[in-house]
């Protein structure tokens, strides 16, 4: 959902000032109110009398209108200047539909670049090769780089026997 904006100086314009000396700050209130609602429910603007009756703000939409804050319509109330200010509902469907597409292409290129689990873990691991020294069968370890470290470590100290000879 879009966020509903409100400057930061809001609270000096002339006509929020008129507002609030006729009705305190619950107009203020009742205003800021029917924005989030406006925006959460993609009304562009339009605030119905059910939404004023409901929060008991007859006095405060009265006030608003007054002031040039909203204006009165057949079904309720609306915002003055409101799609100058605010993303009409025609704008969020099109950018949350276009955020849903690329999220979702996103995913499919994620997808095809990672495998699956069963692909990741069916890879072999590779095992020593047995090889054989004289009449006996030594598993080298060599299969890996620290495996060849060790193994030319252990030659050097004459743990192991060297290639050709019996230990």
């Amino acid at each position: 959902m879009p966020w509903f904006k409100v400057d930061d100086k809001f609270h000096e314009h002339p006509k929020v000032v008129e507002a609030r000396v006729e009705c305190g700050w619950s107009a203020v209130g009742v205003w800021l109110g029917a924005g989030t609602w406006c925006n959460s429910h993609l009304t562009d603007g339009q605030v119905p009398r059910s939404w004023v009756a409901l929060n008991g703000a007859q006095t405060e939409a009265a006030a608003l209108v007054k002031a040039g804050l909203w204006v009165e319509t057949d079904g309720g109330f609306e915002f003055k200047d409101y799609m100058d200010y605010q993303p009409s509902k025609a704008e969020v469907v099109a950018k949350t539909e276009a955020r849903s597409k690329a999220g979702s292409r996103g995913g499919q290129a994620k997808r095809k670049q990672t495998a699956s689990k069963t692909e990741a873990f069916a890879k072999p691991v590779p095992v020593p090769e047995p090889e054989p020294i004289g009449d006996l069968v030594r598993v080298s370890r060599a299969s890996t780089t620290a495996g060849r470290k060790r193994e030319r470590t252990n030659q050097r100290l004459g743990l192991v026997a060297e290639e050709g000879s019996v230990a």
